[in-house]
């Protein structure tokens, strides 16, 4: 995707100018000449920074949230939609400047908003293409839009929860390690020529540690190889490294709550927009990680498929409802109102999940402290220990 500057005119000769992101010069022709007849010149704009710095950026849940939020509530106010789009356009980021351009033109040629967001597949999953489908057959599209930018702001919110929480610990590993890599780099070898002048002898790991850091002091590039190698090696290995991180105890409790917050706010938007039961745990199903949690969902499905109500499907499978959100699911079943209560089970996970995120945050915090400064000491244990044992020697003299 690259973004071209565009001037054409009609057939009264007025001159027109603007910018369009497309693949290629093509798309943009074609935009012109629909929107305005004739095209005088298609220019592609200059990219300080060519290649992967200068890709474009897919919109994000907060980007999302407010497009639809904002289109849905044009729409409720009467606008209709192409003006709608404009609008947007006229007071959004750049970013959803792009993609309303394209569904504008997707628009004007006489398609559907639900089959002009289901071409931009890097922007809008299918679950967006649903609902908008839903919205235009139910005639509801203003409210269903409205409730689609809710689940994705509150997502976004649930997801910088998650961020904040574990900034701090990031940062107390991160200043660990540079504080070790200085101490080792730096004053490890002046211990050594103290050492070395006073003819003190460490012990082998110590001696192992300083000539190491000689050697890499005196040959650099097998530092910087070393360094490339993990690097490579971390971003080849990232799938596999998230799936081990996600598997560990504490972890793992955390991402399947996550997880499941998530998968009720989402069926519950489904069901809200008219679609079955069935069709939306298949949806489900599809954004969920490959292994058991996706196994045993597909297996609730089934079962819905059979006659079985959803809260028997979910107790016979451990998928990825617990018993809170089953006795929410029993409930609505009973009350006819499996949204709604969809709905409210989420909203009491996510105070459970963030209640307890806070909690880990608070006994995370002194321990890594305390990892810290059992470091810090075993570091001058290390560096202090001959010179303890020849003043031990000096007293016993």
């Amino acid at each position: 995707m690259h973004l071209y500057n565009w001037r054409g005119c009609n057939k009264k000769g007025q001159v027109f100018t603007g910018k369009y992101w497309a693949e290629n010069q093509l798309v943009v022709a074609e935009f012109v000449r629909g929107k305005h007849g004739y095209v005088i010149d298609i220019k592609r704009t200059e990219e300080f920074f060519p290649g992967r710095f200068h890709s474009v950026k897919h919109l994000t849940d907060k980007q999302k949230g407010l497009f639809f939020g904002r289109l849905g509530s044009l729409l409720t106010r009467g606008i209709p939609l192409l003006r709608g789009l404009e609008l947007l356009e006229e007071r959004s980021s750049q970013n959803i400047q792009r993609v309303c351009v394209m569904l504008q033109n997707d628009l004007e040629r006489g398609l559907a908003l639900s089959v002009a967001i289901r071409k931009q597949q890097r922007e809008f999953s299918a679950l967006a293409v649903k609902i908008t489908e839903a919205g235009e057959a139910s005639g509801q599209l203003a409210g269903l839009l409205g409730e689609l930018s809710e689940f994705y702001l509150k997502q976004r919110a649930t997801k910088r929860f998650v961020f904040n929480a574990c900034l701090y610990p990031c940062i107390v590993l991160c200043s660990t390690f540079l504080t070790m890599g200085y101490f080792v780099c730096k004053v490890l070898p002046m211990f050594g020529k103290v050492y070395s002048a006073l003819g003190i002898k460490g012990g082998q790991f110590l001696l192992t540690v300083i000539e190491t850091v000689h050697m890499l002091k005196e040959s650099p590039q097998l530092l910087w190889a070393f360094c490339l190698l993990i690097l490579v090696v971390c971003v080849y290995t990232r799938k596999k490294l998230r799936k081990i991180l996600f598997k560990m105890p504490i972890v793992k409790k955390y991402y399947d709550i996550f997880l499941e917050i998530r998968c009720c706010r989402l069926l519950s938007l489904l069901l809200t927009s008219g679609i079955t039961l069935s069709h939306g745990l298949n949806l489900i199903e599809g954004t969920l990680p490959q292994g058991k949690l996706r196994a045993e969902t597909h297996e609730i499905g089934e079962k819905v498929l059979l006659g079985y109500s959803l809260e028997e499907a979910a107790t016979l499978h451990n998928g990825i409802f617990s018993r809170v959100s089953r006795e929410f699911i029993a409930m609505g079943e009973n009350g006819g109102n499996l949204d709604k209560m969809l709905s409210e089970a989420a909203d009491i996970l996510d105070g459970d999940f963030t209640a307890g995120l806070k909690d880990l945050k608070v006994l995370l915090e002194p321990a890594l402290l305390l990892v810290l400064a059992l470091l810090v000491g075993s570091g001058f244990c290390l560096l202090l220990s001959p010179v303890y044992d020849l003043l031990q020697k000096f007293t016993e003299i």
